[in-house]
């Protein structure tokens, strides 16, 4: 993911950084204004992602071929109520502004822009099984120390890691000496795994699998 949030930031160039950062930074200091910075960092995310993931609805928010007319009917109806109102009238203004291939960008702006006020920091783990709330609470531990920020984990499992576990703070991976720090965390992450696939075979050959 950082190494994705890296090239997101290279394929813009610095006049298109800076529009995203200014539209950012106002829809900080709306919801800021308005005690909902927090929720309207987690809806920004779906939406930006929605756009990641749906080649379709990336299509019609980002097509030029798409009257802005349209595409404002279209975010009406389908987000308002369902989405805060300020973060839907920001990406109106967006899209009546025709900046709407920006919208990833200005995601992640916002985002910095909230981890910067909170003192935050986004901790990127992989993980073989999904971690259990003991192992979370000791990595969000140790990665508060390292970064001397407030760790905020995003996990993602991914079992072709069977042998532990790969910890980013923010575009950074840890180094060898915190990663040997963390080892025992992987280690019980390699334990689990290997008890539930041995559990799994077993109950596939008892069930004549």
């Amino acid at each position: 993911m950082a190494a994705e949030r890296n090239g997101l930031m290279a394929t813009y160039d610095h006049g298109s950084q800076a529009i995203a950062d200014s539209y950012a930074k106002t829809l900080l200091d709306l919801t800021q204004a308005a005690g909902t910075t927090g929720a309207v960092q987690e809806e920004f995310r779906a939406f930006a992602k929605l756009m990641e993931t749906d080649a379709a609805f990336a299509e019609f928010m980002t097509s030029q071929s798409v009257d802005a007319d349209r595409r404002a009917l279209v975010l009406e109806k389908h987000f308002r109520g369902r989405m805060n109102d300020l973060l839907l009238s920001t990406l109106q203004v967006i899209n009546r502004k025709g900046r709407t291939e920006l919208i990833p960008l200005i995601f992640e702006q916002y985002r910095l822009a909230v981890e910067e006020v909170n003192n935050e920091v986004d901790v990127l783990v992989t993980s073989a099984v999904p971690l259990t709330d003991a192992l979370r609470q000791r990595l969000a531990e140790t990665a508060t120390k390292v970064a001397g920020k407030t760790a905020r984990l995003v996990e993602t499992v991914d079992p072709a890691i069977l042998g532990g576990l790969v910890v980013r703070i923010g575009d950074e991976k840890l180094d060898a000496s915190v990663a040997r720090h963390l080892q025992r965390l992987g280690n019980v992450l390699h334990e689990r795994a290997v008890h539930e696939i041995h559990a799994g075979k077993a109950f596939v050959e008892s069930n004549g699998g």
